[in-house]
């Protein structure tokens, strides 16, 4: 889930690769994370050795039984390292929720996917140098799972 981008033609391909090589493409996701982070923050860490640095925000926040909370988290990556997102989050102790890879030994939901896309995209047509902004709702998958956990702890 989440956006996805094609070029028609190979020379736009090529400057959209080099957009995003270039950091020239603003981006924001939005994940579902175990635990309940600060409203807002930045996180500042080194990933291999290299500058990563993410700022985000918290949107909501549900009770859960086995999680205590779970949280929708708006998160935009300020550099682009490999897994920079995921990494961040699981060093501030909330977990994006079906990432298996990072887990270790927490539980998480699985049988869901991973519950992290990109949410918007802002960028530079690479023909015209209009600014494109493409945008999507929240997927419904990641609504389902968060009234879910809200309904079982009510009923617990």
């Amino acid at each position: 889930s989440g956006l996805v981008l094609f070029a028609k033609t190979k020379s736009a391909l090529i400057e959209l690769g080099k957009a995003f090589q270039q950091n020239r493409v603003t981006k924001e996701y939005i994940a579902v994370v175990h635990g309940k982070p600060a409203q807002h923050g930045r996180i500042n860490l080194p990933i291999q050795g290299k500058k990563a640095e993410t700022s985000y925000e918290r949107l909501e926040v549900v009770p859960s039984r086995i999680f205590q909370h779970l949280s929708l988290v708006l998160l935009k990556p300020v550099t682009g390292r490999t897994h920079q997102l995921r990494i961040h989050m699981k060093k501030e102790g909330h977990l994006i929720v079906g990432d298996k890879q990072y887990a270790d030994t927490a539980k998480t939901i699985l049988g869901k996917g991973m519950l992290l896309c990109a949410k918007k995209l802002v960028f530079a047509h690479p023909v015209t140098g209009k600014d494109l902004r493409l945008e999507i709702d929240t997927p419904t998958k990641f609504k389902k799972v968060m009234q879910r956990e809200r309904d079982r702890f009510v009923k617990q």
